[in-house]
């Protein structure tokens, strides 16, 4: 009887293996109760205390020895955060604030010497050689972790988060051997290398294997289209993550800065509150509530949420973005700056710090450094049109042509649609005086506005309510040079529809006007058809004005 109360469950008497582990823990050394007990209170110096206690167990139960280094490990990380002066102010990472770190990659170490060490213990081993920046010896000691055991889901996530680069990708899946988890490492790496491409397919084949309903893949997949700017299939995703689990904190930030950036005021309110009845102190909460008082204008509330998510969470690299967005607006660029380089310390490869730096600077019109920061940038985010719009911008602002050139067509190449990259293209050779290349250039971009403005883009199912739109000037003035060209070279019927839709857009521009009554001179072939022209003219523009609404 007593035998079936320890074991009791409703799998016959049958422990799992986690299960048996903890039982022999518990009847071997009852201090291991003590240890976890004080761990979920986060009182981590009292866990290293029962733990130093019981050196003599570690030999016969290693798990005790990885609870005594893991509690020393994270005692050391509380201690940082309570001794930092100004955990809000950016400061670069000085050897004090490794010391502790150092110390225990140096115990484990000698212990591995000594000892072999087991699966857990090189997982921990990993963790500390990542945090001081050794990533080629943290890949070895994951990798080894995983040979041992490769259903463990925390080594396969902290292998991706040292992954820097496509070629330690490549040199790390060349030594895991083949395993289904390895998709889920795949994953995260390729999201953490901003491989978004590579990341939505690896998400689509998780969806249709056995994880199609499971909340984490779901959220995976939601970043992506994130990424990908598909913010009505990122919220509906997340959506769903909701119901299967209301309880869920995990990626509730991100969601709330999805439903931010499309403007959806009610269920990011619905949101904030939920996630304040589950944990008002959680940093997920601050964050939703953060967005939610931005939506609303509320400046200072939303920096003091931001603040208080990162208390609670300092190496958080999203309350930090969003902090430097709100002191980019606020003018406050010190702050701002400060914000970003935190980021940029706790995730190099996060793009969109890169690129906050580069809008600092460029505003303080710090144009050589904007233009090193947009680049870093671009290397990391080669997928997001606007990062190597901005990078043309500071190039033409530079007086590098070719550069900026180089720029605004890489734009072009990598999908942009809305911030006129082809034009800016255009407008620089027609500075230039190349003519032919000009003419091409605005050819595309008329490409562009037509496929677009007609709902025919190859960007189905994609929506930014930030999109500047197409200011009708540019596409007239477009419209206005290509019709130029094709007169000049006998294309007559073409140059004149060209006319007549670059009147449609500016009617009342002087230059528009005399250029469509000069090609309609007495004796130009289909001079006829000027009274036709004009009534076209007159009743497409009466349909143009109650359909469309100048752009501010």
């Amino acid at each position: 009887m007593d035998k079936i109360k320890l074991n009791g469950d409703f799998n016959g008497g049958v422990l799992s293996e986690a299960e048996q582990v903890e039982a022999e823990m518990a009847s071997s050394n009852p201090a291991y109760f003590c240890i976890h007990n004080a761990m979920r209170r986060y009182q981590y110096a009292e866990a290293v205390a029962y733990a130093q206690g019981e050196e003599g167990a570690f030999a016969r139960l290693p798990a005790m020895r990885f609870f005594y280094f893991y509690a020393r490990f994270l005692h050391g990380q509380s201690l940082w955060i309570q001794n930092c002066e100004a955990p809000l102010d950016f400061a670069a990472v000085t050897e004090d604030d490794v010391k502790y770190s150092m110390k225990l990659k140096e115990e484990i170490k000698q212990e591995h010497l000594l000892n072999s060490l087991d699966p857990l213990m090189r997982y921990l081993y990993g963790v500390i050689l990542r945090q001081l920046g050794l990533h080629a010896l943290a890949q070895d000691q994951l990798i080894l972790a995983i040979a041992e055991e490769p259903f463990m889901w925390c080594y396969w996530f902290e292998l991706a988060d040292c992954v820097m680069s496509t070629k330690d990708l490549t040199d790390v899946l060349s030594r895991v051997r083949p395993h289904w988890m390895r998709d889920f490492f795949l994953d995260r790496a390729y999201s953490a290398l901003n491989m978004t491409e590579e990341a939505y397919g690896t998400c689509k084949y998780l969806r249709k294997t056995l994880f199609s309903s499971t909340a984490y893949v779901m959220s995976q997949l939601a970043k992506v289209c994130y990424n990908r700017r598909e913010f009505a299939d990122a919220a509906k995703l997340m959506e769903k993550v909701r119901i299967a689990e209301p309880a869920r904190l995990d990626d509730m930030d991100f969601y709330s800065t999805v439903l931010d950036v499309r403007g959806d005021k009610v269920r990011l309110a619905k949101l904030a509150r939920d996630l304040h009845d589950i944990d008002p102190f959680a940093p997920e909460t601050n964050v939703a509530i953060a967005n939610y008082c931005r939506i609303r204008d509320q400046r200072d509330k939303t920096i003091e949420h931001l603040t208080m998510a990162i208390r609670a969470c300092p190496d958080a690299p999203l309350p930090w973005l969003l902090l430097g967005h709100e002191y980019t607006e606020l003018k406050n660029f010190v702050r701002a700056t400060a914000s970003y380089q935190k980021v940029v310390e706790l995730n190099p490869r996060d793009y969109k710090a890169w690129y906050g730096l580069g809008q600092v600077c460029e505003n303080d019109k710090k144009y050589p450094q904007a233009a090193v920061y947009f680049y870093r940038s671009a290397q990391n985010g080669r997928f997001d049109s606007r990062v190597w719009n901005a990078l043309g911008d500071v190039y033409d602002k530079m007086e590098q042509a070719e550069d900026a050139c180089r720029a605004y067509w890489q734009a072009y190449q990598v999908g942009d649609k809305d911030d006129g990259a082809i034009f800016k293209l255009g407008k620089i050779y027609e500075r230039d005086e190349k003519k032919e290349k000009m003419v091409q250039a605005y050819e595309r971009y008329i490409e562009v506005c037509e496929e677009t403005l007609n709902g025919n883009s190859n960007g189905k199912g994609k929506e930014d309510p930030n999109r500047p739109g197409f200011a009708y000037s540019d596409v007239s003035h477009a419209y206005l040079v290509v019709a130029d060209a094709y007169y000049n070279n006998q294309r007559y019927t073409e140059a004149r529809a060209l006319a007549l839709k670059a009147a449609l857009y500016s009617p009342t521009d002087t230059d528009v006007k005399s250029f469509c009554e000069s090609i309609l001179e007495p004796g130009d072939p289909g001079f006829d058809e000027r009274s036709v022209l004009e009534k076209t003219f007159q009743s497409e523009y009466t349909c143009m004005e109650q359909s469309l609404d100048e752009p501010t």
